[in-house]
Parts: C-alpha cells; sequence; structure tokens
C-alpha cells in the first residue's frame, strides 16, 4: 500500500548550524551537500515551503528540526504558524538561538504536539551565547510553553540553572549518528535480519521521517548527515515518484535483506524486526496454542494473552495519525493477527489495507469472539461506545505495547544472568 502523500516530514531550514555541536557532524554535511554545486540554496523559503507542505498527509506531524536549528532561517515561525493553522500537528526542537520576542510571540499560543528544547551544557559542547536577552526568551518560553523536556548533552550551564525545572530534564546519551560521527563509528554494530525504525523515546516510537533540506533534496532521516540516501526532491517530485525512485526502494528492500547498504544497519535506533513487541507478543501467542510450556507471566499479562488466544477475530478500531505512524512501522500488522478494521471516519467503510476491509461500527457485532485493539491514544469514548453495542472485548494499543515492553525488559535480564 502506497500513499500519495507522505505521512510525516521533518525540516531541516537551513544548512550549516552557528550552534556547532560536538555530536552533531556539520563539516560532513556541509561537505556532502555543497559537492556537486556550490550555488545550492542554504535557506528554505517560504514559498518552497507551502509547496513541500502540499505532499504531507493532512493532520500528519511537520517537525522542525533536522540537522540544524530551525530559527536560524528568519521564516521558521512563520512557518510554525501556517502548518499549524492548515491542521498539521507541529513538533519542535530548539535552541533558541535565532528566535526573537517578535518570533515567540507568534508561536506562544500553539498547542505542539511535540515541543524539546536544547539547553546549554557546562563542558561547551554546544555553542551558546548566554546573554540577558537569551534568558529572558527562556524564561517567556519556559512558562508559556509546555515544554516535554530539555535535552542537553553535559551537565546544565550554571547560568541557566535558576530558570529550568529540574524535574523535565533530560540527560541525553550521546549517539554516533549511524556512524557518521567522526571519532564515535565504532560504537556502530551491523545489525543483520530484519529491521525497523525505532527512533525516539519509548512515549514517540515508530515516527520514521525522512528530512528535507532547503533545496528540496530528501534524505532518509535525521542521521543522515552524510546523504547517503537521497531520496528525491519533494518541490519539484510528488511522493508517489519518490517512492518509485532506486534510492527509496534500495531503503524498503534493505530492512528485509541484509546484503544492501542501507545506513539503517549500523544505527542505534534500528532494531530486530523479531525483538520488536508485536512480534514478541505474537510469538507467544503462538507458543501457547502450540501447547508449548507457559512462562510466569503476571496476571495482567496472562489476561492479554488469553484474550487473543480466545480471539477468532481481531479488529484495529483507528486509522488515523497513530495508525499511520505505527501500525505498519512497528509490525502490530503481523502481530495482530487482524481479521477486520474499524473506525468512526465514514470515508473509510468499504476500503481495504493489504486486503482487510475497513467496515462500520455497527457491523462489528456479526465478527465470533472478537477482541478491539483500539488504536488510539484515549479510547474512553469509543470504548463507551463499543460497550453499548455489546462489544465489550476492547484494550488500549498502548496497554499492549507497555505490557509487552515488560516482556522484553525480563527477557534481556534472563540472557544476561
Amino acid at each position: 500500500m502506497k500513499a500519495e502523500k507522505l505521512h510525516a516530514l521533518e525540516l531541516s531550514l537551513t544548512i550549516g548550524c552557528k550552534v556547532d555541536c560536538i555530536y552533531c557532524p556539520q563539516k560532513l554535511l556541509l561537505n556532502r551537500y555543497y559537492s556537486e554545486r556550490k550555488d545550492r540554496k542554504n535557506k528554505l523559503s517560504f514559498e518552497d515551503f507551502k509547496i513541500a507542505l502540499d505532499k504531507v498527509q493532512a493532520g500528519a506531524t511537520i517537525s522542525f528540526c533536522g540537522m540544524s536549528e530551525p530559527f536560524l532561517n528568519e521564516r521558521c515561525a512563520d512557518m510554525i504558524c501556517y502548518a499549524y493553522e492548515k491542521g498539521y500537528k507541529i513538533s519542535l526542537l530548539t535552541t533558541l538561538v535565532g528566535m526573537t520576542m517578535e518570533d515567540f510571540n507568534k508561536i506562544k499560543t500553539i498547542k505542539f504536539d511535540s515541543f524539546v528544547l536544547h539547553i546549554p551544557d557546562e563542558e561547551g559542547h554546544s555553542k551558546f551565547e548566554i546573554t540577558g536577552e537569551y534568558r529572558k526568551l527562556l524564561e517567556s518560553v519556559n512558562k508559556t510553553i509546555d515544554i516535554d523536556y530539555y535535552s542537553c548533552h553535559g551537565n546544565v550551564n550554571s547560568l541557566i540553572q535558576d530558570i529550568i525545572d529540574k524535574e523535565k530534564y533530560a540527560g541525553i546519551a550521546l549517539g554516533n549518528r549511524a556512524g557518521n560521527l567522526e571519532g564515535f563509528e565504532k560504537m556502530s554494530t551491523y545489525k543483520n535480519g530484519r529491521i525497523a525504525c525505532y527512533h525516539g523515546s519509548e512515549a514517540q516510537v515508530g515516527g520514521w521521517a525522512p528530512v528535507m533540506f532547503p533545496d528540496g533534496s530528501l534524505v532518509l532521516c535525521c542521521q543522515d548527515y552524510g546523504m547517503k540516501h537521497v531520496l528525491g526532491n519533494l518541490i519539484t517530485q510528488s511522493w508517489l515518484e519518490i517512492c518509485e525512485g532506486e534510492e527509496y526502494k534500495k531503503f524498503k528492500n534493505g530492512l528485509t535483506d541484509d546484503t544492501i547498504d542501507i545506513l539503517c544497519r549500523t544505527c542505534g535506533d534500528a532494531v530486530k524486526v523479531e525483538d520488536l513487541p508485536a512480534m514478541q507478543l505474537k510469538k507467544i501467542i503462538s507458543d501457547i496454542r502450540l501447547g508449548k510450556k507457559e512462562q510466569n507471566f503476571s496476571d495482567d499479562m496472562n489476561d492479554l494473552l488469553q484474550r487473543f488466544v480466545a480471539a477468532e477475530n481481531v479488529c484495529v478500531f483507528g486509522i488515523g495519525k497513530l495508525w499511520r505512524d505505527h501500525f505498519y512501522q512497528e509490525y502490530w500488522h503481523e502481530g495482530l493477527e487482524v481479521t477486520v478494521f474499524s473506525d468512526n471516519n465514514p470515508e473509510l467503510y468499504g476500503t481495504h489495507f493489504n486486503g482487510i476491509e475497513c467496515v462500520k461500527p455497527s457491523e462489528l457485532g456479526k465478527y465470533q469472539n472478537l477482541l478491539v485493539v483500539l488504536f488510539v491514544k484515549n479510547g474512553d469514548s469509543i470504548i463507551s461506545q463499543l460497550n453499548n453495542m455489546g462489544i465489550n472485548n476492547c484494550i488500549l494499543i498502548g496497554e499492549i505495547d507497555k505490557k509487552c515492553r515488560v516482556l522484553q525488559k525480563v527477557k534481556k535480564k534472563s540472557m544476561t544472568k
């Protein structure tokens, strides 16, 4: 199944970043970007931004981050506001470098899907100028915007410790940028077999998105500083045209064929498919059905497993953003053994996804021994809706994922003993 538009997009609004973090291979990126043409655009124009945005699915996430500080492009705030007004979800990772109070006033009422604030470290791994103006801006952002967490590669700089909320501080471990960070290449380990992208925190996994540069060039992801995989150009091509391109096909085939050299094979965010929560669940359920000896699971886990074992039909309810970002990427399509889809959106009724039909909620009653997995973040209203229809066997995908993660941790511990 190929979508006509992108499911998510990350933007690098400039090429070259004055913050010049020690863990960000800017030299590699600059050399590669300008190797073919010295006159390539170094800032994304507002008009080109609008062209690219129109090629992303409505309601999808637009991430302002990429390989440089987004506010080094003076139109960043305008782009954020424009995308938000168009109904897109907005994710922002910023150092505030380049942001002005005028910019802040433009974006301060936006309900960000994610807002990560990169703050100065004591060791000087990032080049911040901690001026009175910066402190004022930091205080304003901190008081007004709901920050997910602070990113800081080192100890928090003493000059801003009085401003930040210490409970939101996250000491982010230094990665090797999939082997692209000079001096850290040996951190890479080659992953064999089928792999999947598991980028982000436990609350944000599955959100793989390509990164667009100022001239429209689309690279694989935010780790592709060496531009190993240039998928196409989102300004001059459609997403379908890019999907038909050789580089995109190479990437997709490389996820299953470990003889194909793709960046993901040395990336810390890639995991073996067999270790994904969905596939762990599938294996355990299969073992139970085959009569193999069960492990010692908690009562909650046993209840979950038995619900799947007893189900003749599994329905995934909710064909929205969460489904688009996670269902196929994290192999839930295999792990849940889905037989039917459903949603409250009439436009989806009668459509098929990989041969599985999406039906009206009112038709679910005809499916025997049905288990409904809600692919939504908050499913209280849908559970009530289904309960009123006599469908009581419902569970949120988040609950399933959480229980499967516990299994992974237990498995890892047992393997290290």
